[in-house]
């Protein structure tokens, strides 16, 4: 007993963390899955974490527990949990009844919920200890991700995945961030069973960077799983290409596209005349917008298939799915095709060599048109029409048509078109305080970031424009907004300003930024190097011309020189001038020119290219801070 106890406390001790993992947040000490699927219906998931919370400083995350199930498909059969203190030694057991439990997920339908636990031990570091095993029935649609990875700043000492399957089963797998020697499992064949086991040691805490990749795959170590057949909710299908995925994807949508004859009318009647296709989308995508609402629907089979049009059409409501699938058979009733699609936005991506269900999140509409495609965002309609927005641009979309699916690269627009541009002209005073009259334009990209500018109160656009100047406690007033909206959107902000200060005032003197009326963004990268790939999602282009009339009694006592720099990353350019007579020819001691210029350019980058990224970055975040230095008689 004497000898287990010692045992026990130098397992779960913390002080037998090797000093190269405890720079992080916590470390995971053991990760064990085991799951083991005896048939397409039934499946169970036995699970094992150590996590070992090194410090208080936004480390108990590392420790919470969080279990999901889904209501008739999955639930929690057994939880056991302990928690030891530094040394190792047990200071408390948890039980199944001490985990709480919600079904709120924030959707107004959903058959999910979840069991969690935060452990809140007063002193560190602290290690918890959680086994729990999770049942599936009525199917399942993929094998659990393996990712051991909890979070950033949290090594892992150990991590072991399982998969037991019945002899000959068939699937396919995809490791990301694993080395070659870890990647390939290592089998073993137990009776009728086939068991595949995936071992991981002594995985480096991941630190965010500034330019990450955007998706999981790329940055974290995981592997995916999908199952040859399948079945979910009485469902069965096919995953081993996404063609046999699309096919099963297609019985999902049969007879879901019905409209009621009440609606027919009333597109009957909103169509009248019209023979343009496109006019006619865009009065079902206007329709669409007034008419409907956004929810999330996630209960049973209906988490992957779409309510019915009719469905829709009554309650006014529906999720992604339900939305693109309604907009579908309207468009369908005026005689024009087009193709539900799933997508995967934020972090997730669809592979297009490698079918799985965790590669999209979202739905969409495809609607080849005119020798071109539109890619209708059906949840947002308020977003130009013909417009394709970031959130799903330069990605492949899965596709599904004639039965199957298949995966299709959305477009994307060249950088230069999303330009924010910025005019302006100031009158400065002798005491240093200015008003002037500013005109903002916004296209591509750049209106979308500023569409919400539409909806705002007079009050909620002047602090909108307070906070994106560069000038100390501003005063905004004659505020107008218009907008072009199109496939190739366009808004227009004019606003006065007015401030006591132009720039930061030391006695006679006055600093005035180069870019007065834009902040900037001035990344700090990191001297010590760089171990992911350096991605600009969404390059664009500001252009700022600003005039500054100078009243008598000003001279100029520093201008900032020219500067041009051209880089495979982006352009940048900065001319400041003085015109010796004001811009409107009154009487004073003439106008500052203002002209800047900066093109980012969208791209992926190795880590090669660090330290030139790192010069260009930095380069540019000095001239940005350049200042005009006026003295005042």
């Amino acid at each position: 007993m004497c000898c287990a106890g010692l045992y026990g406390q130098q397992l779960y001790s913390s002080f037998t963390i090797p000093e190269n993992m405890k720079k992080g947040i916590a470390v995971v000490r053991n990760y064990e899955v085991h799951f083991e699927r005896p048939n397409i219906n039934t499946a169970s998931e036995r699970v094992v974490l150590v996590v070992t919370v090194l410090n208080g400083k936004n480390s108990d995350a590392a420790a919470k527990l969080n279990i999901n199930v889904k209501n008739n498909f999955s639930s929690l059969k057994s939880f056991s949990g302990e928690i030891f203190d530094s040394r190792g030694n047990s200071v408390r057991k948890v039980k199944k009844k001490d985990l709480k439990y919600t079904e709120y997920f924030g959707q107004l339908a959903s058959d999910y919920a979840a069991y969690y636990y935060e452990p809140l031990y007063p002193s560190y570091p602290y290690t918890v200890k959680y086994q729990w095993e999770v049942t599936y029935k009525n199917g399942i649609l993929a094998f659990p991700t393996f990712d051991p990875v909890p979070g950033i700043y949290c090594p892992v000492e150990k991590a072991a995945y399982r998969l037991t399957l019945p002899s000959g089963t068939l699937f396919h797998s995809r490791s990301f961030n694993i080395p070659d020697s870890s990647a390939k499992p290592k089998k073993s064949v137990i009776k009728d069973k086939d068991i595949y086991e995936w071992k991981l040691k002594n995985i480096a805490a991941i630190e965010p960077e500034p330019f990450a990749p955007a998706t999981a795959i790329e940055c974290w170590p995981m592997i995916y799983f999908s199952p040859h057949e399948f079945s979910y909710d009485g469902v069965t299908g096919y995953m081993d290409s996404w063609k046999s995925y699309g096919q099963w994807l297609s019985k999902l949508l049969v007879e879901r596209n019905v409209l009621p004859d009440e609606l027919k009318q009333k597109i009957d009647i909103m169509t009248a005349g019209i023979d343009s296709p496109m006019e006619k989308i865009k009065i079902l995508y206007d329709y669409l917008a007034a008419t409907t609402r956004y929810v999330s629907i996630q209960i049973g089979i209906g988490g992957l298939q779409p309510m019915t049009a009719t469905e829709v059409y009554k309650t006014g409501f529906g999720d992604c799915k339900g939305l693109s699938n309604y907009m579908q058979a309207m468009l369908a009733h005026c005689g024009i095709n087009s193709y539900y699609t799933e997508i995967g936005m934020y972090s997730q991506r669809v592979l297009p060599d490698f079918a799985n269900v965790y590669s999209t999140n979202h739905a969409i509409l495809q609607v080849p048109i005119d020798g071109d495609t539109l890619w209708l965002e059906c949840t947002n309609p308020n977003l130009p029409l013909g417009y394709t927005h970031d959130d799903i641009a330069k990605r492949y979309a899965l596709v599904v048509r004639e039965g199957t699916a298949y995966p299709v690269m959305v477009n994307s627009y060249p950088d230069s078109l999303h330009l924010s541009e910025i005019k302006a002209e100031i009158d400065l005073a002798i005491d240093g305080s200015f008003q002037g009259s500013v005109t903002k334009t916004n296209h591509m990209n750049r209106y979308v970031y500023n569409m919400k500018f539409a909806k705002m109160s007079n009050n909620e656009r002047i602090n909108d424009i307070s906070s994106s100047v560069n000038i100390a406690t501003p005063y905004i007033s004659e505020v107008y907004y218009t907008e072009k909206k199109s496939a190739n959107p366009i808004s227009t902000i004019n606003y006065n300003i007015e401030a006591m200060n132009l720039g930061s005032k030391t006695g006679k003197r006055i600093f005035v930024k180069v870019s007065p009326l834009r902040k900037t963004y001035d990344v700090k990268l990191s001297k010590s190097g760089r171990k992911f790939p350096i991605v600009i999602e969404n390059g664009h282009i500001d252009k700022d011309e600003t005039v500054i009339n100078l009243p008598v009694g000003a001279s100029i006592e520093v201008l900032p020189k020219p500067i041009v720099i051209n880089s495979k990353f982006g352009d940048y350019s900065l001319m400041v001038s003085l015109d010796k007579s004001n811009s409107d020819g009154r009487i004073g001691n003439g106008a500052i020119k203002i002209k800047r210029s900066f093109l980012f350019r969208s791209g992926r980058y190795s880590v090669e290219n660090y330290s030139d990224f790192k010069t260009f970055m930095d380069t540019i975040a000095k001239v940005n801070n350049a200042e005009i230095v006026l003295k005042f008689d």
